[in-house]
């Protein structure tokens, strides 16, 4: 997946010979948002200018767009070029694939291709990295604008539809809950599964494996998300849920107690009546 490239599945940045590298400033992000979304196409300065002024364009708009634009192909050197063509500027790749210009189209080209196999090893393979390309949520540190909204929703459309074509092929190959540890293309991988730490089969010192079903949600109700004990200062035996759980067994036991005494000839207590020695 290494390479040269737009990375708009994530926070918009550059990819160059395999490296990251920022683009600074929320203008520029927007800008290289924009135009790579529609690479190849001509895009007016009118659009340019709404996507990062949404609603409220100062009167110099238009020339600090442009002087965004000529910071930019400075910034892309030898990932695109930005040329001005009317009405407005078209952002072509270096060199002239546009498959594999940005992320985006990475993405889209391997969807489709995972759409036109027969063969769910092969989808399984094709969509896991599809999925790899996301770094979060798509089109990060961008002017927030209609248009790159809505491209926000479809990116996040595409995401939700290869988690379902990948659940779809690994269940093709005959994978289930027993089947957990497959090896092989379409075996599930540490991505696929994410148990909580030192809980899940295989841990240091041979312990038992997390519950499942009823007894997992009675473990989680019991001793709390590990996540929510560690924001709130709490070891895991701390949860409030066993806490209270301690208070009404300790209740129990004093009202038993206080009942077999009243049995034995000694007096009862508060909840059996009322009565003292």
């Amino acid at each position: 997946m290494d390479g040269t490239r737009i990375r708009l599945l994530g926070p918009v940045d550059l990819l160059r010979d395999g490296v990251p590298e920022d683009v600074p400033g929320r203008s520029l992000r927007t800008l290289v948002a924009v135009l790579s979304l529609r690479i190849g196409e001509v895009v007016s300065r009118d659009q340019l200018v709404e996507a990062l002024w949404p609603g409220c364009a100062p009167a110099t708009a238009v020339n600090t767009m442009q002087r965004h634009v000529s910071s930019l192909r400075g910034l892309l050197t030898g990932v695109a070029s930005i040329s001005a063509r009317p009405p407005g500027y078209v952002l072509s790749p270096v060199p002239a694939t546009t498959a594999e210009a940005t992320d985006v189209r990475v993405a889209e080209r391997l969807v489709a291709k995972s759409r036109q196999s027969p063969d769910p090893v092969e989808q399984v393979v094709l969509l896991r990295e599809v999925l790899a390309l996301w770094r979060g949520e798509a089109l990060g540190g961008v002017v927030d604008s209609a248009y790159l909204s809505s491209q926000v929703e479809r990116l996040t459309r595409l995401r939700s539809e290869a988690q379902r074509s990948l659940f779809r092929a690994r269940i093709a190959l005959g994978e289930g809950c027993g089947s957990r540890h497959r090896s092989g293309p379409g075996g599930p991988r540490p991505g696929d599964v994410d148990p909580a730490p030192g809980r899940g089969p295989g841990r240091a010192g041979g312990g038992a494996s997390a519950p499942t079903g009823p007894a997992a949600g009675h473990d989680r109700w019991l001793h709390g998300s590990p996540v929510r004990n560690r924001r709130a200062g709490r070891a895991p035996g701390e949860h409030p849920a066993r806490r209270l759980v301690a208070r009404r067994r300790h209740l129990s036991g004093v009202r038993n107690g206080w009942h077999r005494k009243d049995r034995a000839g000694g007096a009862v207590g508060l909840l059996g009546g009322g009565r003292f020695p």
